[in-house]
């Protein structure tokens, strides 16, 4: 569903998003249970059906290579770690590629040049843009500076950027 707080700052529906939270609880000696969020969006025309967002932490304990694997099995596309540094991200995401994933960067309005610029040479898929600083949650309007920051961003990026607002 449309935000109207969006409309009003000129950003429009490119990807369209159904959430649903599933849990996989896996067998093995790994005690780790994958949450998963069932996303159903289509953007730029490609759709997306699930991608995992998750510290890295607990994907280090389940195993990268056996995590893409169970990910693909279960229809996921690609991740989300927001506590994974740019630098550190490398590994995971040529793991990721080899098992046909996506690594899904973020960028915020804090995001350097040199940041959004290296986002923008590493982007498979498309790039999740962090909309404000603080507390996320609705608000009536959104804030001044998300207009000029995507600006900022879409000069660097070329794979579409993913506004998250109003969670």
């Amino acid at each position: 569903e449309a935000d109207p707080a969006a409309h009003r700052a000129g950003i429009y529906d490119t990807a369209v998003f159904r959430e649903e939270e599933l849990e996989h609880r896996v067998a093995g000696d790994t005690g780790v249970t994958l949450v998963v969020i069932r996303v159903e969006a289509v953007i730029d025309g490609s759709p997306f059906d699930g991608i995992m967002m998750s510290y890295v932490n607990p994907l280090l304990a389940y195993g990268l290579d056996k995590l893409c694997q169970d990910a693909r099995d279960l229809g996921i596309d690609g991740f989300i770690v927001p506590d994974l540094s740019i630098e550190e991200a490398v590994e995971f995401q040529a793991r990721c590629k080899a098992s046909g994933l996506h690594y899904i960067y973020l960028v915020a309005p804090t995001s350097t040049e040199e940041r959004l610029r290296i986002v923008g040479e590493r982007s498979s898929a498309f790039v999740y843009s962090v909309a404000l600083l603080g507390t996320t949650g609705a608000r009536p309007e959104l804030s001044e500076e998300l207009i000029p920051f995507l600006a900022r961003a879409r000069a660097a990026i070329k794979t579409p950027l993913v506004v998250g607002f109003g969670i």
